[in-house]
């Protein structure tokens, strides 16, 4: 499993190897500083990629009713562009499984910060599935 994460926090830029992976402070909270956080999730070939969102718990609204943190997930078509399947707010546990059409899925987490320590943030788990079946297979890494 290939999955990378880049931000210009030093805590989300690292590879990482499990099966399971999440955002930086988790299960604590979230940094109180801003956070951009992507992953890129590729299987290996003939499996598409499943996520299990076990924790989504994120800031909801900054002054004046906006929304601060957000989660995005989803898949590339065949000419390798994003297309998002789903845009998260706040506390959302659990979300569907996701599916990724194709050999890879991406993340991402966007906050500007969590200055009262009491959210938590993502815990994401990725399984491999052979193409066409819908139940879980775990695969070690």
């Amino acid at each position: 499993m290939c999955v990378w994460c880049r931000a210009a926090s030093a805590d989300c830029s690292r590879h990482l190897d499990a099966g399971n992976f999440s955002s930086p402070g988790f299960p604590d909270s979230l940094p109180v500083s801003p956070l951009f956080c992507e992953w890129i999730v590729d299987s290996p070939a003939g499996h598409q990629v499943q996520l299990q969102f076990h924790v989504v718990d994120l800031p909801q609204l900054a002054g004046h009713g906006r929304q601060v943190s957000y989660l995005s997930f989803g898949d590339f078509n065949l000419l390798g562009q994003r297309v998002e399947y789903r845009r998260v707010y706040g506390r959302r546990t659990p979300l569907p499984t996701f599916t990724s059409s194709r050999q890879s899925a991406w993340v991402t987490l966007v906050s500007t910060g969590d200055p009262t320590g009491q959210h938590q943030g993502l815990l994401i788990q990725v399984t491999y599935l052979p193409y066409g079946q819908r139940d879980i297979l775990y695969v070690s890494c």
